[in-house]
């Protein structure tokens, strides 16, 4: 009888200590105790985060890994997010732009007849974006369908390419304020993106009730609207050297105003600057631009270089 106890006690024991080795590792189990082969679960050497050296050994040791406690393991882990973060912040430095040039490759002419051959003074520029998919033919082929000339005189992609109808000295209805003077005198620019979305069991719906998978921007209201597609890194360069450029031409100043984001009676009056669809347009008729904080970073970087 004590045999078989002091077996028991035994066989207890050693489930214990390879119990307290496992957890000392900092990984809870090694390599197929789960009954996996190396690569069965889908990783790929550094997947889970770790470098080599990181895991404790060091390149043809055998034995034991030194412990790694969960604290250590945590404080790497808030590092790497720490770069990434700060990866993602730089990628949106707007320190270096510089007026677009006409030789750029970026700049692509289409071919375009609906507009007005007519020059006005230029006083506004005013941010729109399209409600469509990648592409640029959508938009052509809705606005072909209006009698009267209605157009911007550029659409930027989402991959920065400026597409360019006609002359920003010439101009197309763009506004639909009913006041065609401020058509006349103002620069309007589109930027391709869905605009609003709806989000339903855990998917993303256009207007048009297609789904689609895109980078979102959330908001607690803007226009009775929570979720829209964010404009690009690509399409807010590509505008910012257009709107320096502009700047240089016509002495259109780049002040930033956060009334831009809703009906303005400045921008109605034709007050000089940047505004947005909806700065003419109340609800529900028109939600562009959204106030993507990295469109609003991008304006507030541009007026300091105006």
């Amino acid at each position: 009888m004590m045999n078989m106890i002091e077996r028991i006690i035994d066989f207890l024991l050693s489930l214990f200590k390879k119990a307290v080795k496992q957890i000392s590792r900092g990984r809870g189990e090694e390599p197929g105790e789960r009954g996996e082969r190396p690569g069965e679960i889908g990783e790929k050497p550094g997947e889970i985060g770790e470098r080599p050296g990181e895991s404790g050994e060091r390149p043809g040791e055998g034995g034991e890994s030194p412990v790694v406690t969960v604290d250590e393991t945590d404080k790497k882990i808030e590092e790497e997010a720490r770069e990434e973060i700060k990866e993602e912040k730089t990628r949106y430095d707007w320190s270096d732009l510089e007026p677009l040039s006409i030789e750029s490759e970026m700049l692509v002419q289409v071919p375009w007849t609906k507009y007005y051959r007519e020059e006005f003074e230029k006083r506004q520029i005013a941010l729109h974006h399209t409600v469509s998919g990648p592409g640029i033919e959508g938009d052509l082929s809705t606005w072909r369908n209006f009698s009267s000339h209605i157009a911007t005189c550029v659409i930027i992609e989402r991959d920065g390419t400026i597409c360019q109808l006609f002359s920003s000295k010439y101009w197309g209805y763009h506004l639909g304020s009913g006041r065609p003077a401020l058509d006349r005198h103002s620069i309007g620019i589109e930027l391709d993106n869905w605009g609003q979305l709806t989000e339903k069991e855990g998917q993303l719906y256009t207007v048009y009730n297609t789904r689609v998978n895109v980078p979102v921007v959330h908001y607690t209201n803007f226009r009775s609207q929570q979720i829209f597609e964010a404009y690009t890194y690509e399409q807010l360069k590509s505008l910012g050297k257009l709107m320096l450029l502009w700047n240089k031409t016509y002495r259109i100043p780049l002040k930033y105003s956060a009334e831009m984001w809703d009906v303005s009676e400045r921008a109605l009056a034709g007050e000089p600057g940047v505004w947005t669809h909806v700065s003419y347009r109340p609800y529900p008729q028109k939600f562009d631009c959204h106030p993507d904080p990295n469109l609003i970073s991008l304006l507030q970087a541009l007026e300091k270089k105006a």
